[in-house]
């Protein structure tokens, strides 16, 4: 019996240590109520649009995923945002600050990724 327990143990920390050592293969996370979510420790950088309707989110992959705010955020072009996360990941519904004004804008739903064509990162 003490065998087979430790077996059983040895068994699940292998496991845990494995899905922890490999990379999600899915930018995509399930958030509260369904929304939707991209693991946080994936993101590059962000590129605000001119509009300041939507922020692509630059990922370590390589894939651009493009984040289209329910309205338009002032100052967000301009001045940049930060976000607090009390988890991994960034979710529509989050909420994001504007750095030099302090407005709140909410983050919206999130496009599929997609393969980013530019070469060098560009940061805002």
């Amino acid at each position: 019996m003490k065998i087979m327990t430790t077996g059983v143990v040895f068994a699940a920390l292998t496991a845990a240590t494995a899905a922890l050592a490999q990379p999600a293969t899915s930018p995509f996370v399930s958030g509260a109520n369904g929304n939707s979510c991209i693991w946080a420790y994936q993101v590059d950088h962000t590129t605000v649009a001119p509009d300041t309707k939507s922020i692509v989110f630059h990922l370590r992959s390589g894939q651009d995923i493009v984040n289209t705010l329910p309205a338009a955020c002032n100052g967000l072009a301009l001045h940049g945002f930060s976000y607090v996360s009390r988890s991994d990941s960034v979710c529509a519904g989050q909420g994001i600050r504007v750095i030099e004004t302090g407005q709140v804008c909410m983050l919206g739903k999130f496009s599929p990724p997609v393969q980013s064509h530019s070469g060098a990162p560009m940061h805002t």
